[in-house]
């Protein structure tokens, strides 16, 4: 059961990471701008790229001290991998706007590299001010962790957990804007799906995703409960808890850090994992970002093999239509 939410939580945390430095940056710009199977690692989590990184409203939209001046330097970015002092930022894709995002994961733990390798698209839209609702593949996108290899198009891993080339997992997911500014909240929930051989896995997910915003530094975390509704003899409760720290390097990069637990409910002190990743985020435009993580699965967690083998890569990248 652990390793069917491990392989999920790999395959989705690629949104969050890159889908928050685009999709949440603000918008409206007042100065005329505008497995039971597999055993491939572990799981990461958060809420993709509407909601997990960035966006909203803040006392300056315009992210510097005159809103409408041009002084000649970058935008602060805006998004969850830290944007800049003064950066607007917020929790949800806004109104009417459309994040498009994809990342490949690829799994570079001992004797299995490579294996699972895949390609995670997401795509978030807002409903309305303060609503998002998305379809997921990535890890980041569904339970927020930076790094995951396997699921969306599977393309190469079967023995670790790579069956059809797409079986999920896929989140049908939504967020709600609860607070922006400073420290930003949203409350994130929704139906994951995920196919092994015969077996159909439906969950309920349910989590809060939060961002503080500190200058140049800034800490989000995005813990959910996934509930399996489906095949409740594997599939049971299970907790992700990522929380990460990023520095903004400069107006438009910023690296960062993160870690957490993931686990199931029953049994946690048997089996939970604690993940940690680095990564990087670039906004190459207003539009576009960029970026990348590696992280180890399972670092220091309560299995024998935690420790460094358990390795992943991802790269990202997320456009704002």
């Amino acid at each position: 059961m652990l390793n069917r939410f491990t392989q999920l939580a790999l395959s989705t945390a690629l949104v969050t990471f890159a889908g928050y430095g685009v999709a949440n940056a603000q918008d409206e710009n007042p100065c005329g701008e505008e497995n039971p199977c597999a055993d491939t690692g572990d799981d990461m989590g958060g809420d993709d790229m509407g909601g997990d990184d960035m966006g909203g409203d803040d006392a300056n939209p315009c992210g510097d001290a005159n809103p409408c001046g041009d002084g000649g330097g970058d935008a602060a970015p805006a998004d969850d991998m830290g944007g800049g002092e003064g950066a607007p930022h917020g929790i949800v894709v806004p109104k009417g706007k459309i994040v498009v995002g994809g990342s490949v994961g690829i799994n570079l733990s001992t004797d299995a590299v490579a294996k699972p390798f895949s390609l995670n698209p997401d795509v978030v839209y807002g409903v309305a001010d303060g609503i998002e609702a998305g379809l997921y593949h990535s890890p980041m996108g569904i339970t927020g962790w930076w790094v995951g290899a396997g699921g969306g198009l599977c393309l190469a891993g079967e023995e670790n957990g790579c069956g059809d080339v797409y079986a999920g997992p896929t989140g049908i997911l939504g967020a709600y804007e609860l607070s922006s500014g400073s420290t930003s909240l949203a409350a994130t929930g929704g139906l994951i799906y995920q196919k092994f051989g015969d077996l159909t896995f439906l969950d309920l997910k349910l989590g809060v995703r939060g961002m503080m915003n500190m200058g140049k530094i800034m800490v989000m975390f995005d813990p959910s409960l996934h509930a399996g509704i489906t095949e409740r003899d594997f599939n049971k409760e299970v907790i992700s808890i990522p929380v990460a720290a990023a520095y903004a390097v400069s107006p438009k990069l910023a690296v960062g850090a993160q870690t957490g637990i993931f686990a199931p409910i029953e049994d946690i002190g048997d089996f939970y994992t604690v993940p940690f990743n680095l990564g990087a985020h670039m906004m190459v435009n207003e539009q576009l970002t960029v970026g990348g993580a590696f992280g180890f699965t399972d670092l220091l967690g309560a299995a024998d093999s935690a420790g460094t083998d358990g390795r992943a890569l991802t790269i990202f990248g997320a456009f704002k239509l």
